[in-house]
């Protein structure tokens, strides 16, 4: 009778677990830009965009752009501003003309999805072809961003790196189909899985408990 009991609160637990709201994916984390990540540009750039994975969250000073030259030289940018069309798009207007040179942008943002601050930078070239020191720094950058570098694989980075976040294409195994979770839900598969063991489990315990009182009695 322990041993049953024990089972059946281990799959309870289990159930707990599936259970209990989540998070797929914690912060507003970088998706892509323009200019791009690492990008070499023929013309100074009038505007730097971002796009994140989580929608941001309204708080003054919470969500900024800044802009560095080489030198870490902040140039002028605007305030930066949620798009109120689609609020995982962060965007500043660039204030003064760009010298060619490599340049760094850094942000902070808020998560409107789960309240979690984040920060980032990436850089973009303007009428400058990139070092292989500047090269080696991009690639640091990429793996902070957890990007994979432009070039890199069979993709072009950004692209790539949105679609790792949501599902390993490298992945052979098929799942059997199940019903899409709402915010901080779950699928039906996994629960179906655990009731299944739970039963299986308690059936089995059952099967002994029989057996050993038929032993008893003869």
């Amino acid at each position: 009778m322990a041993r049953l009991l024990f089972s059946i609160a281990a799959i309870a637990v289990v159930i707990g677990g599936l259970l209990w709201p989540s998070h797929v994916e914690a912060h507003a984390s970088y998706v892509r830009s323009e200019p791009a990540f690492a990008a070499e540009l023929a013309t100074a750039p009038d505007r730097i965009d971002l796009w994140f994975s989580q929608q941001l969250f309204r708080r003054q000073g919470a969500n900024t752009i800044r802009l560095l030259d080489s030198s870490g030289t902040a140039r002028l940018v605007s305030e930066a501003l949620i798009d109120s069309a689609d609020r995982q798009h962060l965007f500043s207007s660039v204030a003064e003309p760009l010298p060619p040179g490599r340049y760094i942008v850094e942000w902070t943002n808020l998560s409107a999805e789960d309240g979690d601050a984040d920060s980032g930078r990436y850089s973009f070239y303007v009428l400058y072809p990139p070092t292989a020191a500047d090269r080696a720094s991009d690639r640091a950058l990429a793996e902070e961003l957890l990007i994979p570098y432009p070039g890199d694989g069979p993709g072009q980075g950004q692209t790539e790196a949105t679609e790792e976040r949501t599902v390993d294409a490298l992945d052979p195994v098929t799942l059997p189909p199940a019903v899409e979770p709402d915010e901080g839900g779950i699928s039906a598969g996994p629960i179906a899985l655990a009731i299944v063991s739970a039963v299986t489990v308690a059936g089995l315990a059952g099967g002994r408990l029989i057996k050993a009182r038929k032993d008893r009695r003869s």
